[in-house]
């Protein structure tokens, strides 16, 4: 029996955006992306955006990865390739660009999120977050779970994009 994949449309995106976007963001910081070329914000912005459609494409979850964790790979090449093909590290004062400092790592830590949430959420966030975004638990799910309104996960979850909007970008 063959399963049928769903395609993400352009309107399909625009919903799940903001639940994968804070990927791009903490790829740009890991990477040293923002810090360096801070005048390709919107470009890293709309290169993580595409890449993330891309995955949710062309994600197989019978290959065993988590859904997240692809996303990460994903977008995480999708900058780099950028990176490299406008050669960005050739523009910056000489800076020389150290391609084993930015190689690309297909065992990408599952924690990238946890790392995310640990540093910018509150403490008495981080379980609502966590379940949320690494989980995959809907908003209603948490909020059951954590004995709490689903309009209060949702302005916890708003808070904390908003945190590493204004840290990153």
């Amino acid at each position: 029996m063959t399963t049928h994949k769903a395609r993400i449309t352009v309107h399909n995106l625009e919903a799940l955006l903001p639940t994968y976007e804070p990927i791009i963001y903490y790829q740009l910081y890991r990477l040293h992306l923002y810090s360096r070329f801070r005048s390709y914000k919107d470009d890293f912005l709309q290169e993580g955006r595409m890449a993330i459609w891309s995955a949710l494409n062309s994600f197989d979850e019978s290959k065993g990865t988590k859904l997240t964790t692809y996303i990460n790979v994903v977008v995480r090449n999708a900058l780099l390739n950028y990176v490299r093909s406008m050669k960005l590290y050739q523009n910056e004062r000489n800076i020389t660009f150290d391609e084993q400092y930015y190689s690309v790592d297909f065992e990408e830590p599952t924690e990238s999120m946890e790392e995310l949430i640990d540093t910018y959420a509150p403490v008495n966030h981080k379980s609502i977050l966590y379940n949320y975004f690494v989980e995959g638990l809907t908003q209603q799910d948490v909020a059951d779970k954590a004995e709490v309104s689903q309009q209060w996960v949702s302005t916890i979850i708003k808070k904390f994009r908003e945190k590493l909007q204004a840290e990153w970008l």
